[in-house]
């Protein structure tokens, strides 16, 4: 008897007056979550990375100028170093510590470059070829000044020890 006053009281909870919600889906819920907010991509060639490039070309020769502009006091810290250890010779490695970190600025516009290169515009294939053309020659610049601070630090580094 229990059991069955127990199911009536179930089945009397079960039953509502008024509007019942479907658990249809909502429209809401036909959207694709994967797909980007905002509005659709645009028309392949209609856009250009030009200011990006603009940006990272500034970038790049900011880089360069603070690279150029450590470099004569990290050289002549190291042209007057004494031996290892010494406090000429831990100046001149703050010197170059300095110089290294010149040079930070060259890495984050080649990083900042390639993935211009191969993530928007490869992966979206919307850039112009022009626009393609300056990315790779941004980078390709980029990475010959790197090439060259590079060899830079390696005599600086050379005359030091």
């Amino acid at each position: 008897m229990r059991i069955a006053l127990f199911a009536l009281f179930l089945l009397t909870a079960c039953r509502a007056d008024g509007d019942i919600p479907a658990l249809d889906p909502r429209p809401a819920e036909a959207i694709d979550p994967r797909l980007p907010v905002g509005s659709p991509d645009p028309a392949p060639g209609t856009l250009t990375v030009a200011g990006e490039i603009a940006m990272l070309a500034a970038r790049l020769e900011e880089g360069r100028a603070a690279f150029d502009a450590q470099y004569p006091i990290a050289a002549a810290a190291v042209s007057t170093a004494g031996a290892e250890g010494s406090e000429s010779w831990v100046a001149a490695q703050e010197e170059m510590g300095l110089l290294v970190r010149a040079r930070e600025q060259v890495a984050r516009v080649i990083g900042d470059a390639a993935e211009l290169s191969t993530g928007q515009i490869a992966e979206d294939d919307w850039a112009s070829p022009r626009d393609r053309d300056a990315v790779n020659s941004l980078l390709a610049r980029a990475i010959a000044l790197d090439s060259e601070q590079g060899a830079r630090i390696t005599g600086l580094e050379a005359r030091l020890d």
